[in-house]
């Protein structure tokens, strides 16, 4: 009797191995199963996100840009409305853009609703100088005319007469001292010397008049309107005397 209990005790013990064991192939099958179906519907998920309107860039806002337009801005960013949104690093696109020597600096941020605010900042340009084709930017740097710049048209003088970037950038350190809507009011600088400075100035205002002055008085075009009320003038030619700091208008001689 011994023996005969000791043989069922075995087969009990095979038998639950067994169910054991095969319970352990079902709990394995069902995790693969799980992972299957979970990668399936994930995957599939990812492929309808990624092949509808949903994943791409719903609007790009650019502010700031004076000079370069919304769409040179687009153009320079690499950025297409049909790119995931997923993929567009705001840090990788700020070091694209302040690359470019007229833009200063860049601020870029992503929103929940896949729109890029892209806020710009320009380099301030002083002047257009006519005789090489160059912009003037404040801090002295040119760069060649192209047709992305037109709008500094809109917000800088046109300067005429300088021969080399050594009498350029003189003339736009004192340019520099005038507020944009000072600088908005000259249309045209011309170099103008005389016997006494070879830095003396012709200054073609919006309105038509003409300014003589030598660069040391050039910061008085920031009184201009209030001046022109003065000398209640027209088409007239005005002097700047740098030793008294006074304005007086003669009629022009040509």
């Amino acid at each position: 009797m011994k023996f005969s209990k000791d043989v069922a005790s075995v087969d009990d013990l095979i038998a639950r191995r067994k169910k054991e064991q095969k319970q352990k192939r079902m709990n394995r099958f069902m995790v693969v199963l799980f992972l299957f179906a979970f990668t399936l519907v994930s995957s599939f998920g990812l492929y309808s996100y990624f092949t509808s309107p949903l994943s791409s860039i719903h609007a790009v806002l650019i502010s700031g840009n004076q000079i370069y337009s919304d769409e040179a801005i687009l153009k320079r960013s690499g950025i297409a409305y049909d790119d995931w949104f997923l993929a567009v690093n705001a840090a990788s696109l700020r070091k694209l853009l302040v690359e470019d020597p007229l833009i200063r600096d860049v601020d870029v941020r992503l929103t929940k609703n896949n729109e890029i605010v892209i806020q710009v900042s320009e380099n301030k340009v002083t002047a257009i100088w006519m005789d090489q084709g160059k912009i003037v930017l404040a801090d002295g740097s040119l760069l060649e005319m192209q047709v992305d710049y037109a709008k500094a048209w809109l917000f800088s003088p046109g300067i005429y007469g300088y021969e080399d970037e050594g009498s350029v950038t003189v003339l736009i350190a004192a340019l520099n001292g005038l507020t944009a809507s000072s600088l908005g009011n000259v249309s045209e600088i011309h170099r103008h010397p005389t016997s006494y400075d070879e830095n003396y100035v012709k200054v073609i205002m919006q309105d038509g008049n003409r300014v003589y002055t030598g660069l040391s008085t050039l910061d008085m075009l920031e009184e201009y309107p209030r001046i022109v009320n003065a000398l209640n003038t027209a088409n007239s030619c005005i002097f700047f005397d740098e030793m008294t700091r006074t304005a007086f208008s003669q009629p022009c001689e040509n």
